[in-house]
């Protein structure tokens, strides 16, 4: 297991990022060499569900693996009940596949949502929060929300690809290429890395 270096961001992206953070600070955020070394820990990956926020076209170039596709460009709300359906799904497998190890009961799933640079992941950890607090106020579900952490990935792909992490284009062969998203945010991504199409 081979632990990438951390790249400090250059000032457009720490201004970004503290941005994001006043809009949303209710969010938590976890940092991509956090994301990366869980995901090399074959035990701690089975507990995470990553959400690519993003358009088609955005993951058409990269994405991280095995992150589930959200589309950005539907309503929050209905991106929130369907993120609601998955991280369902993934806790039921937590009883069913039972790791022999750990008592499923105690469980954490880690959800962490990534977009281009964090605002929309952002948005959609915020609508889950609202609506999960929202809905298990006095239904018996708190147990199960205090076993879901929610979490925006910081820096989002753009982040993940100025360090060189691992990514895979829509034929799930690596790439080193995201999505700019446009001209003005593409700038806080690697000139290199960028690709239209």
């Amino acid at each position: 297991m081979t632990q990438q270096p951390v790249v400090n961001p250059g000032l457009g992206m720490r201004l970004t990022l503290s941005g994001i953070r006043q809009r949303f600070p209710k969010v938590e955020n976890i940092s991509t060499n956090e994301l990366h070394l869980m995901m090399l820990d074959q035990n701690q990956e089975r507990n995470v569900l990553l959400l690519d926020v993003r358009a088609k076209e955005e993951r058409q170039i990269s994405f991280i693996k095995s992150s589930v596709f959200v589309d950005a460009g539907k309503p929050l709300l209905e991106n929130v009940d369907e993120v609601k359906q998955v991280i369902q799904e993934k806790m039921n497998s937590f009883a069913t596949k039972p790791d022999s190890s750990t008592d499923s009961s105690t469980q954490e799933l880690l959800v962490v949502a990534y977009c281009s640079i964090g605002y929309r992941s952002s948005a959609l950890i915020n609508g889950l929060q609202s609506n999960l607090e929202a809905t298990s106020s006095g239904c018996g579900t708190e147990s199960t929300l205090q076993k879901v952490k929610l979490f925006n990935l910081e820096g989002s792909i753009f982040k993940w690809a100025n360090e060189k992490r691992p990514m895979v284009n829509h034929n799930d062969k690596e790439t080193t290429f995201v999505h700019p998203y446009n001209n003005l945010w593409g700038k806080l991504l690697e000139e290199a890395y960028r690709k239209w199409n």
